[in-house]
């Protein structure tokens, strides 16, 4: 296990969040190679996209990991600690409504931005499971 990949006194760098990062850069790079999929009119669109789609995983990963283990009572308060877990099923969730709100607020077609969002997800899944085998927090 290597929970940190740099640990200098006060600034610590995780390994499951540098490993997340790379999956997200992953998926955007699968993203951008299929711009055309996508049927986005601006560039802009597109970058509108990504940090919704990366919002709507981290919101959806917390809360669903909330819902499930929080103790009675201490939602809020484990809301707060950010590093206390995510889950996937959330984070598929929150990436799903994240799709939805873009597509309806800016007339993007539904199927193609899912169709192109989706099948970078198991890359970007993959690479934050490596993170949480490195962390130490759940092993596969």
């Amino acid at each position: 296990m290597l929970p940190f990949l740099v640990d200098l006194g006060p600034f610590r760098l995780e390994s499951y969040w540098v490993f997340v990062a790379l999956g997200l850069a992953t998926a955007t790079a699968l993203w951008r190679s299929r711009r055309a999929a996508l049927r986005l009119s601006r560039d802009s669109d597109f970058w509108l996209l990504v940090n919704a789609v990366g919002l709507g995983v981290f919101l959806g990963g917390r809360l669903g990991f909330l819902a499930l283990y929080s103790a009675p009572g201490h939602f809020w308060q484990d809301a707060l600690s950010l590093g206390s877990g995510f889950s996937i099923l959330g984070s598929l969730f929150g990436a799903a409504a994240a799709v939805l709100l873009f597509c309806r607020a800016t007339g993007a077609p539904l199927g193609a931005v899912a169709d192109t969002i989706f099948m970078a997800c198991p890359a970007w899944h993959g690479l934050g499971r490596l993170g949480c085998v490195a962390a130490g927090c759940c092993h596969g």
